[in-house]
């Protein structure tokens, strides 16, 4: 029906990019001058920041599909289906509520600034509401039942493995 569309917030991947040079400048200039017991606490500090930089700053989005809404948070993703999503709203963030009476909240698409400018948030949800009434008009979503389009949770474990992995390791490096 139509394309599928992947909304990231720019500040934040161009944030990321820039902690992460920052990183890296820290980590090398910690190799020159530095004990041994220094320079791998700083490097395993980085190694630590830079995962939450990727799992905070650099990997959420929103996907609007055919087949629904997708919110890929730090820590967990989550596909919504068309035949489960009620409604969406902004409130803080793009937020989609299932007809289970759920609300899923969007990390990636949040209110730009206090000054009503609704930013990605706004348009995620202009374009998912666009999506959903031709989807609709089109009679894709016609004798679909809800409970036939489970919403689907999948936990980030890559993503807790890597951030307990390297704050355990710049723990271990803290205290010996």
């Amino acid at each position: 029906m139509g394309p599928t569309e992947i909304f990231r917030p720019t500040f934040s991947r161009v944030l990321a990019y820039a902690l992460w040079v920052l990183l890296a400048f820290i980590a090398i200039s910690a190799t020159v001058g530095t004990s041994g017991s220094v320079r791998l606490r700083v490097i395993t500090g980085c190694i630590f920041a830079a995962t939450v930089v990727v799992l905070f700053y650099f990997r959420p989005y929103v996907e609007v599909s055919d087949g629904g809404i997708l919110l890929a948070n730090p820590l967990k993703t989550t596909m919504l289906p068309w035949p489960a999503i009620e409604s969406t709203e902004i409130h803080g963030s793009f937020n989609v509520q299932t007809v289970d009476g759920m609300k899923h909240s969007s990390y990636a698409a949040t209110i730009a600034n206090k000054r009503n400018d609704l930013g990605l948030a706004g348009e995620v949800k202009k374009f998912s509401d666009n999506r959903l009434e031709a989807l609709s008009a089109a009679g894709y979503l016609n004798d679909i039942r809800p409970e036939g389009a489970p919403v689907t949770v999948t936990r980030n474990i890559a993503g807790l493995v890597a951030i307990s992995a390297t704050a355990l390791a710049f723990l271990i490096t803290l205290f010996t």
